[in-house]
């Protein structure tokens, strides 16, 4: 239905001050009787004897035209329909009904009165219906008057009531979507249409068009028995909903049309005030900005508990759509939410567009609330897409609105984006966007944003804010207050504890200039008039010095280990050398060794060189090795003997040695070269030595002539083996006391 679209003006017309305001019609839409003006009323009259209209209203412009389709019958002749149409100030709206019955006097009497044809008006659908709405005791009105009363109220209507009824139909109405009742008994339409137009009164200066016919009429408010598809029925005073209704689009609860007439009736009380009147109707050019002021006092009057309704029906983004284009209205409706405590709800619009729109709608208002800031928040986070919030956060920006949850998830965005590696393609103007912002006669803007980077830097790691300022000053050509800010706050409160792994360069803090390159340590400090690049290079002439001075070191260590293992080479290949015994070999030891193994073996005793071995012993040096020199001084050096001499040589053979032994000792070892303690020592030996040897001599003799004595034999070795231990350690002490 259309509450503009008006068959006619009521306001345009001749009316009452240039005669009569009314018109008599017939069924073709010929102008019988009545202002000659009214002939612009024709083609109306033509559609109410078409739809069999008992009653139609239709108001604007603080005038309200009336009209109805009659049953006349011509006297002594057949029955015929005439329309009568009137006109009245919208003052002649009585709520006691008086407007009512004088239309039906008048349409019957200036019917009857025609002069060119004679006629008795019978009724309007049937002959005799309109007899008891012109009676004075039409009882309808007595018992509508209590509904009327409290339907007129903006107070709570009780449950199942018809107030309650009529005035969700009434708010349907002022919602502009067209209503259609079905009612099969003519007495009830009339009250319903009379109910509605006395409650709706205050807006006639804007159109609207009831109708009460036997056939639809595709008006604002069509009642009647033709109806298909009615939204409501209305049968003996019981006005009730039609569920199989498709009703208007979109469709909302029941409760919100009752909240909108309520807001109207509100609204209207306030008209008794000077003034008043006039403005609503400046404010109220027509039924869009009508509706939008009804939505607004809805709100701000009922707020809460329009709330409740909606979030208890699960259609609280319905609400919001219906203040979309109002950001007072949302506003209103969002500090509704907050006083009722469902603000920290999550929210989670499904029609993503809408909630982005209601942001930033909000954000433009007036004193932005902590709490509709919440709200403002869930609705952010329950945008699925980045491009949505990303345009959110440039809309925030470009108009200088700052809200420290806002900003924190700016802060989020712009460094996730940048570890994430896939970037959206509009987030680096973003970042330009943020780092060009001005505060400018803002100072609590400022103090907002700052605080809002901080908590949005918060659940960085230092390794990660090092990585996002590179990032920062790769991308920015040029900074505003906005950069600057984020610069500072993303070094002070992370990019500073960033400590490098690198020992060499710790000890002077800000150790993260080291992971800028030379260029973006010059771009912060002509940004910030900071120093960090002279910082940088000293960090880094800090960390060639200590390089050098461990390279030194390492070297140095190195060197040492390479001494210490030629040192440790030389002992394993070599052993630990004994002075005076450095020309003995293993070769000359091992061959000493077998030599007097043969002879100790040897069965001619007389004959054995074991002796002259023993003698050569005695002045060894405790090598092991046998000699026949008694000054072979421990040279390693030894002579080698056949194995075995004749008998009966053996001793002058040993007698000869021993006298050349003792012209050798003579010879080698000078007595004015030694003390006369050690001189006498010396010739004591030298006499003790010749002795063993004689016994020795004597002892062979013996041996030789018992040769089949084993345990002499062993004995006699044992006795030698002995001998020789002896004469080597004296050997030993004489080489370290004669070197």
């Amino acid at each position: 239905g259309s509450g503009s679209g008006s068959g006619s003006n009521p306001g345009s017309g001749s009316g009452s001050g240039h005669g009569p305001a009314f018109g008599v019609f017939s069924s073709t839409g010929k102008l019988l009787a009545g202002n000659k003006d009214f002939k612009e009323y024709s083609e109306l009259a033509k559609r109410l004897d078409i739809k069999r209209s008992a009653l139609y209203v239709e108001t604007g412009g603080g005038e309200v035209l009336l009209g109805c389709s009659l049953l006349a019958k011509i006297k002594l002749g057949r029955e015929e329909r005439v329309v009568f149409i009137s006109k009245i100030p919208q003052e002649g709206l009585d709520r006691e009904g008086a407007w009512f019955k004088r239309f039906y006097k008048e349409a019957r009497a200036k019917t009857e009165a025609l002069e060119s044809i004679r006629y008795d008006v019978i009724g309007l659908w049937k002959a005799g219906d309109l007899d008891s709405l012109v009676s004075p005791d039409f009882p309808g009105f007595l018992d509508f008057s209590g509904s009327l009363n409290s339907f007129s109220s903006p107070e709570k209507f009780p449950a199942g009531s018809l107030a309650k009824s009529l005035a969700q139909l009434a708010g349907v109405l002022l919602s502009n979507r067209p209503v259609s009742v079905r009612t099969s008994k003519l007495e009830d339409g009339l009250l319903l249409v009379f109910g509605l137009v006395s409650g709706l009164k205050p807006a006639f200066h804007l159109p609207f068009r009831f109708a009460l016919s036997l056939y639809p009429s595709g008006v604002d408010l069509s009642v009647g028995p033709g109806e298909p598809d009615p939204d409501f029925f209305f049968e003996n005073g019981d006005l009730r909903f039609n569920p199989a209704s498709r009703g208007p689009e979109p469709s909302y609860p029941v409760e919100y049309y009752e909240f909108l007439y309520r807001a109207f009736v509100r609204m209207a009380e306030q008209q008794e005030y000077p003034g008043y009147e006039e403005s609503f109707r400046e404010r109220t050019g027509d039924r869009e900005e009508l509706l939008e002021e009804v939505r607004r006092g809805m709100i701000e009057h009922f707020g809460p508990e329009i709330t409740d309704s909606f979030m208890a029906k699960g259609e609280i983004e319905t609400l919001f759509e219906l203040y979309r284009e109002k950001p007072e209205s949302l506003k209103a409706l969002a500090d509704a939410l907050v006083a009722r405590g469902w603000a920290d709800r999550v929210f989670v619009f499904r029609d993503k567009e809408l909630a982005a729109e209601v942001i930033r709608k909000l954000s433009g208002t007036d004193s932005v609330s902590k709490g509709l800031e919440a709200f403002m928040l869930e609705l952010y986070r329950g945008l699925n897409i980045s491009s949505e919030k990303e345009g959110v956060q440039r809309h925030l920006l470009e108009n200088g609105f700052f809200f420290e949850d806002f900003v924190s998830e700016l802060a989020l965005m712009l460094e996730e984006g940048f570890r994430k590696g896939e970037p959206s393609p509009s987030l680096p103007s973003l970042l330009t966007l943020t780092a060009d912002v001005s505060f400018y006669g803002n100072p609590h803007g400022k103090e907002t944003f700052t605080w809002g980077l901080r908590k949005g830097f918060d659940p960085l790691s230092p390794h990660e804010a090092v990585n996002f300022l590179k990032h920062v000053l790769s991308t920015l050509p040029a900074v505003g207050e906005g950069g600057k800010l984020l610069l500072k706050t993303l070094i002070e409160q992370k990019a500073s504890a960033f400590r490098t792994t690198d020992k060499r360069a710790t000890g002077t803090g800000d150790d993260f200039v080291l992971e800028l390159s030379e260029k973006q340590a010059e771009k912060l400090d002509s940004w910030l008039g900071s120093n960090y690049a002279g910082a940088r290079n000293e960090k880094i002439h800090t960390r060639r010095k200590k390089l050098m001075k461990n390279v030194r070191s390492v070297i140095l260590i190195l060197l040492a280990f390479a001494v210490l293992g030629a040192l440790a080479l030389a002992f394993l290949n070599y052993g630990p050398q004994i002075p005076g015994m450095e020309n003995v070999s293993p070769e000359t030891e091992n061959t000493s060794g077998a030599e007097n193994e043969s002879i100790v073996q040897d069965g001619n005793a007389s004959e054995s060189v074991g002796g002259t071995g023993s003698s050569g012993s005695a002045n060894s040096s405790g090598s092991g090795n046998s000699t026949d020199d008694a000054n072979s001084s421990g040279s390693g050096n030894s002579t080698d003997f056949d194995g075995s001499v004749d008998s009966a040589d053996s001793v002058d053979s040993i007698d000869s040695a021993d006298s050349a032994d003792s012209a050798d000792s003579a010879d080698s070892v000078s007595p004015e070269n030694l003390s006369d303690e050690e001189s006498n020592q010396t010739t004591a030996d030298n006499s003790s030595n010749e002795s063993d040897l004689k016994n020795s001599s004597n002892e062979s003799d013996l041996k030789a002539q018992e040769p089949d004595d084993p345990e002499n034999t062993t004995s006699e070795n044992t006795t030698s083996e002995n001998t020789t231990s002896k004469e080597v350690n004296y050997d030993s002490l004489s080489h370290w006391q004669f070197p």
